[in-house]
């Protein structure tokens, strides 16, 4: 590969010795590759100047030219973007096309380029030096619809709409007749909805009116008094300093709507899908070499996982993306996983086009060369089957790195019969070698469960795709038609061989662009919350420089952000600059630094253990609360009867909490000498039974003739001694 692409980005090292940095952009390479044509950057309005390739070759390996940083990139969220900026955008780009793509010969040549830009003009009612300016937009900028939006982010009071006032904004009135000192309306957020909604019922209707006769009704319903007259109902519409102008209508009529909606609208969704849409998806165009058209598809593996946090789990079958090249028939990217099939999968798959695949490999043991598995640049065009490359998040693909995306139709797989006929080929190859493998779609009655065979993990799962694309890359293929060229070159049928030779000798469809600037394209958003933890992410703190050093965590100014993260990886994530230039990277705090060795589906599978063990705890934990309650149950239970057992005597409320402080301290010299340590007696049982028989060796017999003393007198005795001591210290009885 001789490293010229379309859009590569040039800097002129003389100029910069000069003290003028300029630099240039590829915008087209002709078929055999010796030709380009580029514009420069460094200019207002530029159009296109011829080059021989081989000039560029001279002047990037004698230090007269040197690779650029594109100061154009920038990833742009396709939801922050206002409706009003993407109509502009829709309306230059329908210029561009119609330039590029049906005109591109006479785009380039000097001589018929003013024709044309008079031509377009005309058809789509502007100023030629508006295609000009266009169309040098669009090549200065990356050749990316993305290019044609409005550099309105540059301007003060960005998406604050001027407060209504008592004068008039915008153009004044065309002074003629008795209209001559009517200043008319602004058009307020009230008058907004009202041609909203007139629009939505009379315009966009199967009756298909004029704009005229939706602006008559719309003044009609929102703008008018109603006056009966011979029973009759007439609308009498308002003064004309009190409505909308037609050009107003107009105006916010084309702001509101786009050719799309309104052929839906008014013809309906099958004259629309027989008539108008887009003609996507061209399977009879050729890949005339490397890059020009890559196949995407996923399916689901006939194998059965296990978790890799704990093996005992069955995780079911993991989704398969492969992405291949058209012209060579060689894999240049992958993706293995148990997310999707969604826009995460096809996401994963798309950065593995771009990925160095010895360092991929590397990172799952396996060492390879590279002639075993070239690295891919972006292809021209990428066909899949709608599904995770139809709605928002495609967008970005289209609009930031400016790839043709090409859906077929609903039932279509035969329309990617590349890559489907790849998956079929892998799928028979696992059945035969891999434990947990799918045998049959339905089970007999008796017959094992294959699923119980399950023994590898995802990671498993990666390695062995990976060896079965090196098997597929490096293995000659039974079925390929080779050109002319390649039967004369004696070029193998081998995916690798073909793939090297086309790069030599075809031109490639190569789009160059900065992986950094592809990954940020690509990565879902999400949002994240701001605490005084940290960023808190899926349950996960990160934490950057810049958020410490302008105290998001003291004293927050926003409680939620938009970061950027690839489902792979947890141990960090990025928050995008506004610019669309850069980003901010953090990384986990450290109680959450045990999970960024973790991939998401890892986590998402972990979470999900913990939450079942967690519930399993609080069930055993529910038993415990339950059996210990009846416990206390029983004691009060046995309390309550020993309470009416006793005999309370005539004592009433007053007396039984009068002598509450003297209760306790008897009751406490009792705690004393049952509760009091006696070495040698490990039983409390023991420990009464000495107890008592110390005490009755201590009763001496008096003389004949008295009663004698039991033990139970002595206790009575000291405790009419203790309640004696007692009352003497409250002022009782001395």
């Amino acid at each position: 590969m001789n490293g010229i692409t379309i859009n590569k980005v040039l800097k002129r090292i003389d100029a910069i010795s000069e003290g003028v940095d300029e630099l240039l952009r590829i915008v087209w390479i002709n078929q055999d590759g010796r030709f380009a044509q580029y514009v420069s950057l460094s200019i207002g309005v530029a159009m296109p100047h011829p080059i021989r390739v081989s000039d560029i070759q001279f002047a990037l390996e004698n230090g007269f030219m040197a690779n650029g940083d594109d100061p154009f990139a920038r990833v742009v969220d396709e939801s922050e973007i206002p409706e009003s900026y993407k109509l502009i955008r829709e309306r230059k780009w329908q210029i561009v096309t119609y330039v590029w793509d049906k005109n591109r010969e006479r785009a380039l040549l000097k001589k018929e380029r003013p024709k044309l830009f008079e031509e377009a003009a005309k058809i789509f009612d502007v100023h030629p030096m508006d295609v000009r300016r266009t169309m040098s937009r669009f090549w200065q900028r990356g050749m990316v619809p993305n290019a044609l939006l409005p550099d309105f982010d540059k301007r003060g009071s960005k998406g604050i709409q001027k407060a209504d006032t008592t004068s008039k904004r915008g153009r004044p009135r065309e002074r003629v007749g008795a209209d001559a000192e009517i200043p008319g309306i602004n058009i307020t957020e009230d008058v907004k909805d009202k041609i909203r909604e007139s629009i939505a019922i009379y315009y966009l209707s199967k009756s298909k009116p004029t704009v005229k006769d939706t602006y008559n009704q719309m003044l009609s319903r929102y703008f008018s008094d109603n006056s009966y007259k011979n029973g009759e109902k007439k609308s009498i519409i308002w003064e004309a300093d009190r409505i909308p102008s037609y050009h107003q209508f107009y105006y916010w009529l084309r702001q509101f709507t786009n050719t799309k909606d309104n052929i839906l609208g008014r013809e309906g969704e099958r004259e629309f899908a027989l008539r108008y849409r887009e003609l996507l998806g061209d399977t009879t165009a050729e890949a005339f070499g490397p890059g020009f058209k890559y196949q995407i598809d996923a399916t689901i593996a006939d194998v059965y996982l296990v978790s890799k946090v704990n093996p005992k789990y069955i995780i079911g079958r993991p989704v398969l993306y492969l992405v291949i090249d058209v012209f060579s028939r060689m894999v240049v990217g992958m993706y293995a996983g148990i997310e999707g099939p969604s826009w995460v999968g096809a996401m994963m798959a798309f950065d593995n086009i771009v990925a160095d695949k010895v360092e991929f490999c590397k990172q799952y043991d396996i060492k390879i060369r590279s002639e075993d598995w070239p690295s891919s640049l972006l292809p021209e065009r990428l066909l899949a089957d709608r599904g995770e490359f139809e709605g928002i998040c495609p967008e970005s693909i289209i609009r930031n790195l400016g790839i043709t995306i090409e859906n077929t139709p609903p039932y279509r797989g035969d329309l990617k019969g590349i890559v489907e006929r790849h998956f079929r080929t892998t799928n028979d190859r696992i059945k035969r070698r891999l434990p947990g493998a799918v045998k049959k779609a339905v089970r007999e009655r008796g017959e094992a469960d294959y699923r119980l065979d399950a023994q590898l993990n995802i990671e498993d799962f990666i390695k062995v795709m990976i060896h079965e694309v090196i098997r597929h890359n490096t293995s000659v293929m039974e079925q390929y038609s080779k050109s002319m060229l390649e039967i004369s070159d004696s070029v193998r049928s081998v995916p690798v061989k073909i793939w090297d030779w086309g790069v030599k000798n075809r031109r490639c469809g190569f789009v160059a662009r900065d992986r950094d600037f592809v990954r940020l394209s690509l990565m879902p958003r999400e949002k994240a919350t701001i605490t005084r933890e940290g960023i808190k992410f899926h349950g996960i703190y990160y934490s950057c420089d810049m958020a410490i050093r302008e105290g998001w965590f003291i004293n927050p100014k926003r409680t939620s952000l938009q970061v950027a993260y690839d489902p792979r990886r947890l141990d960090h994530i990025y928050i995008p600059d506004i610019s669309g230039k850069g980003y901010t990277k953090c990384f986990p705090v450290a109680n959450s630094k045990k999970f960024g060795s973790m991939s998401y589906d890892d986590y998402v599978m972990l979470q999900k253990y913990l939450e079942e063990e967690k519930a399993s705890l609080k069930a055993s934990k529910t038993q415990r609360e339950i059996d210990t309650d009846g416990e206390i149950q029983k004691i009060v239970r046995q309390a309550k009867k020993r309470a009416e057992t006793c005999e309370q005597g005539d004592m009433c409320k007053t007396e039984k909490l009068r002598n509450i402080r003297s209760n306790r301290a008897v009751e406490r010299e009792l705690r004393h000498d049952e509760e009091g340590f006696e070495l040698g007696s490990e039983q409390t049982g023991k420990k009464d039974d000495n107890r008592q028989q110390s005490k009755e060796a201590e009763i001496v017999a008096f003389t004949e003739g008295k009663k004698r003393k039991t033990q139970s007198d002595y206790e009575d005795e000291i405790l009419d001694l203790l309640k004696r001591k007692g009352d003497e210290k409250l002022g009782g009885k001395k």
